[in-house]
Parts: C-alpha cells; structure tokens; sequence
C-alpha cells in the first residue's frame, strides 16, 4: 500500500513479484511504466496512478506471464485492486479470450467501453477480481 500511496504522488510505478523460490521482491520502475526482464515466479502485481484497470501493454505482460506460468497478475492503487488470476492450465481459448480483451482494451476511448471490454470478458480458466480497500 506504502507504493501505491507514492505512486500517486509522483507517478513512479512499482512492481513487486512472488518468486518461485517464495521470496517477495519490489522493484521501482519510471514515471506511468515498469519495464523490466520478468522473473519467473508465482505472483506479480504493480502500481497505478489512475484507475485500477490493466492497461493493453499490462495485458500483454500478463500473457507472457501466464504462459511462464504466473498464477496472478494484479494493478492497484490504494483505492482499489484488480487481479487476474488462474483457476486452471492458462489453454489457447483463455488466450484468444485475453487477446480479444487486450483488442477491445485498446480500442476504448472512454471508460464506458474500457469497462465494458472487462465486464465482456469471459474465460474458462481466468478470472477478474476487484478489490476495493
């Protein structure tokens, strides 16, 4: 929350990872971006100043993640979470289902359609969770 709360400030994202030996690392990243090589590990989740939606690029990170075999991927800010998680093997339809997402993502102009690509999405073995604080 420490993070989230200084990303608001200043707009320097953060991203922190559960390795998969069970370490927890935070790294800092750059004004609205963190652009590092990613780890294998279990769990990621980084920092937004906005709204507590994944952006495309986000989205794209999370399939390269998925496939490596993370089981969640999480943005926040100290409002909100959003985590998109496994319940199952990530399989070529949950895929195709987050590559739609990641489309329709990008195509948004307002936050009427960016919210109705995430309520649209639908995949068997991935799931959305918000989490308000």
């Amino acid at each position: 929350m420490e993070y989230s709360r200084r990303t608001m400030k200043n707009g320097i994202e953060f991203i922190s990872f559960t390795l998969e030996s069970g370490e927890y690392v935070i790294f800092e990243g750059e004004e609205n971006r963190v652009s590092l090589p990613m780890p294998h590990g279990v769990t990621s989740a980084h920092t937004h100043p906005g709204i507590c939606l994944f952006s495309s690029p986000d989205l794209e990170t999370a399939d390269s993640l998925l496939i490596k075999g993370y089981m969640s991927i999480g943005v926040m800010n100290p409002q909100c979470a959003l985590i998109l998680y496994r319940r199952g093997p990530y399989t070529l339809e949950d895929r195709d289902a987050l590559m739609a997402l990641i489309k329709r993502v990008k195509k948004a102009t307002n936050i009427e359609e960016l919210s109705r690509a995430y309520t649209q999405f639908q995949s068997e073995n991935l799931g959305l969770s918000v989490n308000r604080f």
